[in-house]
């Protein structure tokens, strides 16, 4: 599984501390993980944060970051939407 993708198995970048960034004046660091929500990093690295034994198992290659996101919580999992062909078969047996 790692020889696949060598991305899959890198550190992920750290996300700074929780709540609003403080005033330089506070000794707040200005090293803050500038990602997209939503991402493969960000979720990788809240769950560093948050569940690190979570994240190791995603680092083992245990549980992908997806599947791990949604059982802690962090996230809903989406919803299938419903095929067509069922949708077609209703419609038909209203018409007859």
């Amino acid at each position: 599984m790692s020889d696949e993708n060598p991305a899959q198995n890198a550190p992920f970048p750290a996300l700074g501390p929780r709540g609003r960034p403080k005033k330089p004046c506070e000794g707040a660091s200005s090293a803050r993980f500038s990602g997209k929500y939503g991402c493969r990093d960000y979720w990788g690295a809240r769950l560093t944060r948050d569940f690190p034994e979570i994240a190791a198992r995603v680092h083992a290659g245990v549980l992908s970051v997806n599947a791990a996101v949604i059982a802690v919580g962090l996230r809903k999992r989406t919803p299938r939407k419903k095929k067509l062909s069922t949708k077609l078969d209703v419609v038909a047996a209203m018409i007859g």
